[in-house]
């Protein structure tokens, strides 16, 4: 069996895939985790002695002691960093990116400015690369004014966080980009004129004129190796490697024109899965879909790290232990655990906070940088989105004021001014939402009403379906974190289960597909045909030569007769073996027009179609042609609804477990509906189970059934046989694409034909002696070569007539199961291209299929079976007569007259003279009249044969 599968590299094959899902992602988050925690601790401690060594340690020691046991030679090109943002000018951070150890200085924030962190993690045997730029924040106060917030927004670290903001959103556009087109230059450009629009919004001169220079702005996006190296990716090829999409802004000026600030980095791990789609008679376009495996990393971090910061933060913290705030009213929900988002990208992942509602107001508190707080003039109202279960993840989205957007950090302000709370299921927040929230913000209370919505807007949805698995797939996993299980995967990369099929799809080969098989590969829903459209549903039936499919044909076309407009469509037997599309294709158009007539004559009789797959042809090539029709019209309305293998247990092996040329392929998956066992039907039959079993092996999902010689007697198999949809069934579509990719385009890999098998078909016009070939054609399985078969004859199958009667009719034998049958034809008429003068000119056929078949031999063959032409006989003389031809003539003669002087004893012949004889003393004379006479019996028929015409079998 033939079968095409594509080349997927490292990190993607099966068992590859696995593993670097479940070791590498889990420990580059590890590391950067540990990272974090470090900020964590040493700001709590308020030492002022955080360093950058002290902060790279993590990273440096996962890369030095991973790179050391990794199998590639050389180093990677990628090295991992962390610069504060005193120490982040454009030169500093290319020697960071190039030269290894770069950190190994000891600088410290203590008494620097800084407000940034710039940090990039790499997988040091595989392709990740991670970059973010974190940041220093003043403490955020709720009890605060507004006028202190606005000032916050307006430094130039709120400046930088917006900016940042932007340079994410672009790094996105930029691998969508690139995944639609396959082009890096156009994913460079929209990239950057994200990059512009976002941030002309920012109304700095100082920082549209910076963005101009294209020295300041760098985008690239490189392929990744097994061992870390960059790879080259030419525009318009598909690359199934790790890509890592980076962007950079060097040495960004203050939003108050003074200097420069510091250099920002952000960067992205992702897989790009692309798919040509192409329908006839539109333009090809690109369906792709984007994994990006570092997108569990936090994208944004903020920390107030001063010491009078810390003591802020803590003030905040006791107050909010109070029942009751000044203006907020009591508190309604005590700091349950949620996550905010906006639905953009900085806020994907949503970042996990503590939320306090109260009877007039809301308070976030992150532990990191303080807290913000919005009142009810800050919200114009609230919807609540649950899924009306409570297993599900609810959305509080609340539509905030333009005033709100001076009271939130920078990477919760959006354009549409909406702020999400996403509530876990089963949680104390949601119990407190639905208990304690809901019902006084319903009555007495400033905060606007909230409103269940049964929808979700698209991008949304789309959100919470990604929490929804994330919180699934964690909810059912008890193990450890650090326990290897596939399981855990969705939970970090929730994209992933979307992701592979369209990936795997992908994979196979570049080849286009068409929409609606695109739909059942990603498992999407395909739009059934109309129902006002009157189409032909075609059943495909296939199968080596002798396996009963024409016997299947006739059963299936003898159903509904009342209803169904039966046309059969098949290889004339006395036509060479090769399979002709050309012909086939003819014989549809003949059945849409000839229905499209009767449908306007009001004859409104469904009209179905059966084709008869001829000798060992690959059902590939079958479906290839009609659904390649080049009659656009005609193609439109012929559909293939199922295809069906005659197999027979009996006629499978041609020499042990050698078994017949495509007799396979015929069963292979993605192509068949249904495998009918057309002989050993009887239960515990070995022979059945043993080609079962070897069915079951290549196609796991097919229908067996059974059917002796063809004839079906059950209806759920008539039905499944018949089925007008099977074939385009989402699991058929996926095994065709994946098995074959390109086989729509007639691009695939035909079955070799092994051993070469052909077909020989032998006219003649005269009958033929029934015995005398009925016993040749059993001779047939004795005289079978086992070693080199060739010669070998395994099916013979035509039209002829025999000698004890007139009717032309129709044989079949098939060698290996000794299955012989002869009936009369259904058509006696012989077709005018089998007449000349009004008489039979070969009207009579065979067509014997077999291994290494020649003409020459099969004629001689045949013509044994044939009335001979009868050969002169030869002259008799005296000395060639046998003992007992002279024995006949002596009895015949012995009683006539003895010559004179003769008389018989009784016992011997006795003469007068004395002499004896056992025989007739005139013996010799009968003999010398016998000789004359027999001679001229012989040269009578001699002459009759010489002015008798004979002909030939195939003259």
């Amino acid at each position: 069996m033939s079968c095409t599968v594509g080349w997927t590299p490292w990190p993607w094959r099966c068992s590859s895939r696995r593993f670097y899902l479940l070791q590498h992602l889990p420990l580059l988050e590890r590391q950067w985790k540990n990272m974090t925690a470090t900020m964590d601790i040493e700001i709590a401690q308020h030492t002022g002695d955080l360093s950058e060594e002290r902060l790279f340690e993590p990273l440096r020691s996962y890369f030095q002691h991973g790179r050391g046991a990794a199998s590639g030679d050389g180093r990677s090109r990628k090295l991992p960093f962390v610069l504060f943002g005193s120490h982040a000018s454009k030169t500093e951070l290319l020697q960071a990116q190039d030269m290894d150890g770069y950190n190994s200085k000891k600088s410290s924030m203590k008494g620097e400015t800084t407000h940034t962190i710039l940090c990039q993690a790499v997988d040091p045997k595989g392709p990740l690369t991670c970059a973010r730029t974190y940041f220093y924040t003043p403490v955020y106060d709720p009890f605060s004014d507004e006028d202190k917030s606005t000032d916050l927004k307006n430094s130039d670290v709120g400046y930088l966080m917006l900016v940042y903001k932007a340079m994410a959103e672009a790094v996105m556009k930029g691998i969508k980009t690139y995944a639609h087109t396959l082009s890096v230059t156009q994913a460079r450009l929209k990239a950057v004129q994200t990059l512009h629009d976002d941030c002309g919004d920012l109304k700095t001169s100082s920082l549209l004129n910076y963005l101009s220079d294209r020295s300041s702005v760098k985008f690239t996006i490189e392929a990744v190796d097994n061992c870390g190296r960059p790879s080259s990716l030419r525009d318009g090829s598909q690359s199934l490697l790790v890509k890592v999409a980076t962007m950079t802004l060097y040495d960004v000026p203050s939003c108050h024109g003074k200097g420069h600030l510091s250099s920002l980095v952000f960067a992205e791990s992702f897989l790009d899965s692309v798919i040509p789609v192409s329908d006839p008679g539109q333009p090809e376009t690109i369906s792709s879909d984007v994994l990006v495996l570092t997108s569990h990393l936090p994208r944004f971090q903020m920390w107030a790290s001063s010491k009078a910061d810390s003591l802020a933060n803590k003030d905040i913290q006791e107050r909010l232990r109070c029942k009751s705030l000044p203006g907020f009213g009591d508190v309604l929900m005590h700091g349950e655990a949620v996550h905010l988002t906006t639905g953009d990208v900085l806020t994907s992942p949503p970042c996990q906070d503590c939320l306090y509602l109260y009877e007039n107001g809301l308070i976030v508190q992150a532990s990191q940088y303080g807290a913000f707080s919005l009142m009810a003039r800050h919200v114009k109202g609230f919807s609540l989105y649950d899924g009306d279960s409570i297993s599900n993840v609810a959305f509080l989205i609340a539509d905030l004021d333009v005033t709100a957007r001076a009271r939130l950090p920078p990477h919760l302000l959006s354009s549409n001014n909406r702020l999400v709370i996403a509530i876990p299921p089963r949680s104390k927040a949601r119990k407190a939402l639905f208990q304690q929230v809901l019902p006084v913000w319903k009555g007495d209370s400033d905060m606007p009403e909230v409103k269940r919505q049964e929808t979700l807007p698209e991008d949304l949805s789309a959100l919470h379906n990604l929490l929804q698995i994330q919180h699934t797939s964690a909810e059912n996993i008890i193990a450890p974190i650090n326990t290897i299980t596939f399981k855990r995967v969705p939970s970090v990369l929730p994209h992933i289960n979307r992701f592979l099929p369209h990936f795997v799809a992908s994979s196979v080969g570049w080849h286009p597909v068409q929409q609606h098989d695109l739909n059942s590969l990603l498992k999407q829903e395909t739009p059934p045909p109309s129902a006002e459209t009157e189409w032909i549903p075609v059943t495909i039936l296939t199968g080596v030569p002798g396996c009963h499919k024409e016997n299947l044909a006739r059963t299936i076309t003898s159903f509904d007769k009342d209803n169904t407009r039966w046309t059969t469509i098949c290889q004339p037997h006395d036509n060479s073996s090769v399979f002709d599309p050309v012909s086939l294709q003819n014989s549809l158009t003949s059945a849409y027009s000839a229905n499209r007539r009767r449908h306007t004559s009001g004859n409104y009789k469904r009209t179905r179609v059966v084709v008869l797959t001829p000798g060992y042809t690959d059902i590939i090539d079958v479906v290839h042609a009609i659904v390649s029709h080049p009659n656009t019209e005609v193609a439109a309305q012929i559909r293939i609804g199922a295809v069906t293998a005659c197999v027979d247990p009996l006629n499978t092996f041609m020499e042990h477990r050698l078994t017949f040329p495509t007799l396979l392929n015929h069963c292979s998956q993605g192509w068949v509906n249904c495998i009918v066992f057309t002989s050993s039907i009887s239960t515990k039959n070995e022979t059945l189970e043993e080609v079962q079993n070897l069915v079951r092996s290549i196609n796991s999902d097919v229908a067996l059934l059974l059917a002796e010689r063809g004839v079906v007697r059950r209806s759920p198999d008539l039905e499944l046989i018949m089925s007008e949809s099977s074939f385009h069934l989402p699991q058929m579509v996926a095994a065709r694409q994946c098995l074959h990719p390109g086989w729509r385009q007639g691009i695939y890999l035909r079955a070799a034909t092994a051993p070469p098998m052909n077909q020989e078909v032998l006219h003649f016009s005269k009958p033929l002696d029934r015995n005398k070939l009925h016993k040749s054609l059993r001779d047939l399985h004795g005289r079978l070569n086992k070693h080199r078969l060739e010669d070998n004859i395994y099916h013979v199958e035509g039209r002829l007539r025999f000698t004890d009667s007139r009717q032309i009719v129709e044989l079949q034998f098939v060698t290996l199961s000794g299955f012989l049958t002869s009936s009369p034809s259904d058509d006696q008429a012989i077709p005018p291209s089998r007449q000349m003068n009004g008489q039979p000119l070969h009207d009579c056929f065979l067509t014997f299929s077999g291994c290494g078949l020649q003409e020459d031999k099969l004629k001689d063959w045949l013509r044994l079976c044939a009335q001979q032409k009868p050969e002169k006989k030869k002259p008799v003389s005296r000395g060639g007569l046998t003992k007992e031809e002279i024995s006949r003539i002596h009895k015949t003669h012995h009683l006539e007259a003895l010559p004179p002087g003769w008389f018989y004893n009784g016992t011997q012949f006795l003469s007068m003279g004395g002499d004896k004889s056992s025989t007739h003393p005139n013996l010799e004379e009968f003999i010398t009249n016998w000789v004359k006479s027999k001679n001229n019996e012989i040269s009578t028929y001699n002459a009759q044969i010489e002015a008798e015409a004979f002909t030939d079998l195939f003259d």
